[in-house]
């Protein structure tokens, strides 16, 4: 049976070293998008947005909405720790040689995914299949991951 094509952001699911997903929270510009739960984020300037294809690092994974506002700075909650492991969709096709590679995000708000055979950024490493039933290698497998080019640090490295 084929894996489920459902990209719907990632979400925290423990960490390296088996503790609960640390939490944190900053400030979103009015001038921001909205954010939904599960979007990966980027810090600019002391503001947390929703983190593009194209940013070198991040610095969590949204765990509540934010409502666009043109008028006022909002909170967002986010899991932010570096040793946080994530699950996601890989956007294509996964094979067993990308089991701990670095590679990339993709998408836009609400439905992130795992760009799998992207290295430009390597801001995630894949860690392997979750394991649930009707997921495999294959097109839209759903893996656990960490941010590898974390703007807290820790786990951050240079490319």
């Amino acid at each position: 049976m084929a894996n489920l094509d459902c990209p719907n952001g990632f979400y925290a699911i423990g960490s390296l070293e088996g503790k609960l997903p640390q939490e944190f929270e900053g400030l979103v510009q009015s001038s921001s998008g909205a954010i939904a739960i599960g979007d990966p984020l980027f810090q600019a300037n002391g503001y947390i947005r929703v983190a593009t294809a194209n940013d070198g690092q991040l610095i969590g994974v949204s765990n509540c909405e934010v409502p666009v506002s043109t008028t006022e700075v909002q909170k967002v909650f986010f899991y932010g720790a570096p040793d946080t492991m994530f699950e996601g969709q890989c956007s294509g096709t996964l094979t067993q040689a990308m089991i701990w590679e670095r590679c990339d995000i993709e998408g836009s708000t609400g439905i992130f995914e795992i760009n799998e055979n992207a290295t430009t950024e390597d801001v995630v490493q894949i860690l392997g299949l979750m394991p649930y039933d009707n997921n495999a290698l294959g097109a839209n497998a759903k893996v656990k991951f960490i941010i590898k080019r974390h703007q807290l640090g820790n786990l951050a490295e240079d490319k």
